[in-house]
């Protein structure tokens, strides 16, 4: 027999080999990594909605020339399901085994059941019946239309604040709008403030949707909870502020999971319809389980403001926009921090009163009640992000609002690098933080540091993506969170 069968392999030939097997189980690896994370971030698929309905409007009396409407989206359960639950991983032996079973005379046998069956009897249908003498409002009263949920299908409501031109017959209201490129206006029209999803066995007839309070639709709504991994694990009974309410989709979740660590949660709208569309729509007042906050002396403030005098009254000093001196109310000096935290209540939006605070605890200060320690700034009209939100003004203003360990939370549109340069020249270069949003081009900053009355700015160690992608772990274990924060960072942020 020739020799050259036994021939040893040249060290080329080995070398090529190790690397080639090295390379087949690094990709095998990363293959399997990626299709895990496929399904990780759970998206609303507009492609799968079956029927859209208009469920309310309410012009605008602030922001002129737009309006609040509510629409219903009806997806189909089959594909709801198919959306929600990740897709089974197929590693690449797996894949290798299919294609092996293809020359197999193996027979396989398959159920003809379909799987989604049992799942779509289960999904109740909200059918509302009403007397004789309650139907005289016609079919178009909002109690009518909640009876025309399809069969077979889950409803989700979105708040959108679009231009009021696109459906009124008001002249000035359109001459506004042309301003705008028709692609903002598309925007604006796309845009959803909140998007809640519904309870099929809600008793709230009167109302076109009662929102889960544990689904956040938004990636970027589950991307500002990030702000939690900045503060101490330590760190209790917390003063929570939110710019922008919407829908109120982010308050009513943080009421949900972490309710037992807040102590105050400030909702802030310029637009007074957006939370009237809330509350008799979305049902964000009965959702919000204000006795829970309130045997802290504690409770849920609903402020109807511009967000800059919401956080001059906080500060208690000049308003940053005009420089005049914020009017004090009686017995309430500059001093006298405890009355002038107390007079700011909050405006009464609600028929039956709530807003009143009961007296401050003991255990903490009047300048600690005034002091926040989450503040999360999602001021958008339309599509289009308040320009008084990127100024130097506003972001110092922030920093005075926080407690030494707050921590501000800013969604951007768009990466912006003129605002991160001015939230490092304002908190300093290791309090700020950038985080892509996935499945959309919005960014959110986190910035952590608050007002110090020498002027400087507390450096605090920096924290690398790496842990603050195991702190992402840790929060949404500890609070059992319906979503997997960690899954939302960077894939590259678990090395570095």
């Amino acid at each position: 027999m020739p020799t050259y069968f036994f021939r040893i392999p040249s060290l080329q030939v080995c070398t090529i080999s190790f690397f080639s097997g090295g390379i087949l189980l690094l990709g095998s690896s990363l293959w399997d990594l990626m299709r895990s994370r496929r399904n990780a971030v759970p998206v609303f698929n507009s492609s799968m909605v079956v029927k859209t309905e208009e469920s309310a409007r309410y012009p605008c009396q602030t922001i002129e020339g737009f309006d609040v409407v509510v629409r219903s989206f009806y997806v189909s359960v089959a594909a709801d399901i198919k959306s929600s639950s990740p897709a089974p991983v197929l590693s690449l032996l797996a894949w290798l085994r299919r294609f092996s079973d293809l020359f197999s005379n193996e027979t396989h046998r398959i159920d003809r059941v379909d799987p989604t069956s049992t799942r779509t009897s289960d999904q109740s249908v909200r059918l509302v019946v009403r007397d004789a003498t309650d139907s005289d409002g016609g079919a178009g009263t909002s109690l009518i239309a909640a009876s025309k949920w399809p069969p077979g299908t889950s409803k989700y409501a979105a708040l959108v604040l679009e231009p009021s031109s696109l459906t009124s017959g008001d002249s000035s209201a359109s001459l506004q709008v042309r301003s705008c490129s028709l692609l903002r206006q598309l925007a604006d029209r796309a845009t959803h403030q909140s998007l809640s999803r519904c309870n099929p066995r809600s008793t709230l007839l009167d109302m076109a949707c009662e929102a889960d309070p544990a689904y956040l639709g938004a990636p970027y709504l589950r991307v500002l909870l990030s702000a939690f991994l900045l503060l101490p694990a330590t760190l209790s009974q917390l003063n929570v502020a939110v710019l922008g309410v919407g829908g109120g989709s982010l308050p009513l979740f943080l009421q949900q999971y972490f309710a037992p660590r807040m102590h105050r949660c400030d909702l802030v709208d310029l637009e007074p319809m957006c939370i009237k569309a809330a509350v008799e729509q979305l049902g964000m007042k009965e959702l919000l389980n204000t006795v829970a906050l309130r045997r802290e002396g504690g409770g849920v403030h609903y402020y109807i403001e511009d967000a800059v005098d919401y956080l001059s009254h906080r500060v208690g000093h000049v308003d940053c926009r005009t420089g005049w001196a914020l009017p004090e109310g009686p017995g309430g000096s500059e001093g006298n921090g405890a009355a002038s935290a107390a007079l700011h209540h909050g405006t009464p939006v609600f028929d039956d009163a709530v807003q009143a605070t009961p007296a401050l605890p003991k255990a903490m200060s009047a300048k600690r009640q005034r002091q926040l320690d989450l503040l999360f700034v999602d001021l958008f009209v339309g599509s289009e992000l308040d320009m008084a939100v990127t100024s130097h003004e506003f972001l110092c203003l922030c920093r005075q609002s926080l407690s030494p360990h707050g921590v501000a939370a800013f969604n951007l549109p768009a990466g912006d690098r003129q605002f991160v340069q001015r939230c490092n020249e304002v908190f300093g270069n290791r309090n700020v933080y950038c985080i892509p949003v996935p499945a959309s081009s919005n960014k959110v900053v986190l910035a952590r540091g608050g007002g110090k009355d020498s002027g400087v700015v507390a450096e605090a160690p920096h924290l690398s993506h790496r842990i603050l992608f195991r702190r992402a772990q840790e929060l949404t274990a500890q609070y059992r969170l319906p979503y997997d924060l960690a899954n939302h960072f960077p894939l590259w942020w678990r090395l570095w």
